[in-house]
């Protein structure tokens, strides 16, 4: 199947097909079957397209396919119309076509939970939860936390370091700020960005983060004569 037939079925499956008649997906296993019936309900595709899905051999498309119908279960009991204007919607920000941008955000995720966490996203977008500079935002994040450091973001509701490597790479997605910087240890908490992905995407309920400013206790040393001929020695 041809990247145009892919998106142009994200797009009408998306916006055009009352997807509630499809059963929710209780096992990983069962996608294929899902994605037969889903292409089922849209007569422009219809069993051709279903055939064409049982028989694939390329394992990228069967990939996205699986990972595609993970996320459509997750908005499949939202009313077409608003699933409809939030496309229209991403599509007038981003300046693309809709099935382009949602093929694209699902494709680019590595973990079949994340599909979940993109389609809560989604449906606080459509709920105005959250705005759709922050829903961009947040789906870009998304993509770049390994699962196993996600599952980790509710410990920073609170001051809190891991020695494991997750706070360093959380902070560098934006989603942690620190608290305090120390010889004795950092600390990081939620950034107002992290409490929104704790909250919307991963559906937890938030405790009051309210930080404010960050302490810096560092202190530093003279640079010796030895250290400063060892500097010279090192840029010649």
């Amino acid at each position: 199947m041809n990247t145009d037939n892919i998106n142009n079925f994200v797009d009408v499956t998306f916006t055009k097909v009352e997807s509630t008649k499809l059963k929710p997906l209780t096992s990983i296993k069962g996608w294929v079957e899902q994605v037969k019936a889903l292409v089922n309900l849209v007569p422009i595709f219809g069993g051709a397209l279903a055939q064409e899905i049982q028989i694939m051999q390329n394992f990228k498309e069967s990939e996205f396919f699986r990972k595609y119908t993970a996320y459509i279960l997750g908005v499949a009991d939202l009313p077409i119309q608003e699933r409809k204007i939030f496309a229209e919607e991403i599509a007038q920000k981003a300046r693309d076509s809709a099935g382009y941008l949602i093929t694209g955000m699902v494709n680019r995720l590595d973990n079949i939970n994340k599909e979940v966490i993109l389609a809560n996203l989604t449906r606080s977008r459509i709920d105005d939860k959250i705005s759709i500079e922050n829903f961009f935002r947040l789906a870009s994040v998304l993509e770049r936390i390994p699962y196993v450091d996600l599952v980790k973001l509710p410990s920073y509701q609170t001051p809190y370091y891991d020695e494991d490597g997750d706070t360093e790479l959380l902070n560098s997605t934006g989603v942690l700020r620190p608290v305090k910087l120390s010889e004795d240890g950092d600390t990081y908490i939620l950034s107002p960005l992290g409490v929104k992905l704790l909250q919307y995407g991963l559906m937890t309920n938030v405790k009051k983060v309210n930080v404010k400013g960050t302490s810096v206790d560092l202190s530093w040393n003279d640079i010796s004569d030895d250290s400063e001929v060892y500097m010279k020695k090192a840029l010649e």
